[in-house]
């Protein structure tokens, strides 16, 4: 008796003929074969009641709609165009001034010792933390 013709059997739901039976009786990767297919059915049969569009697809297309919403909400905000354009133009030429000014290196020079000095601090305090432990 063939073996894989018992299994093709088996998988395509096909009636079995008494020779094959003995044999699936009597061999036991076949015999496994069966009892694993016999397992996984009533697996399925017990979660028939419970929807699959409740299991699997529900959750997901959730995810999937809220963050469309999110996505279309930030895509679709706009300010008020004369607002928003007097408001960049007024944010575009104080960057430039402080940036042409040098304020911004100028604020490094001076908080360079504080944070100097805070680095310090930390690190003390890390090596105090680490002679704890």
């Amino acid at each position: 008796m063939d073996c894989e013709e018992i299994a093709e059997k088996l998988l395509n739901g096909e009636r079995l003929e008494e020779t094959e039976k003995r044999h699936l009786h009597s061999c036991p990767d076949c015999k496994e074969l069966y009892e694993t297919l016999i397992e996984t059915k009533s697996i399925w049969e017990e979660k028939e009641d419970v929807p699959s569009s409740y299991i699997a697809v529900d959750p997901v297309m959730r995810i999937i709609v809220e963050k469309e919403r999110s996505l279309e909400s930030f895509l679709s905000f706009r300010p008020k165009s004369g607002v928003s354009a007097m408001y960049m133009a007024v944010s575009f030429i104080l960057s430039f001034l402080l940036f042409e000014s040098n304020f911004f290196r100028e604020l490094g020079e001076f908080l360079t010792p504080f944070n100097l000095g805070l680095s310090a601090k930390m690190e003390h305090f890390f090596s105090y933390l680490g002679s704890l432990f």
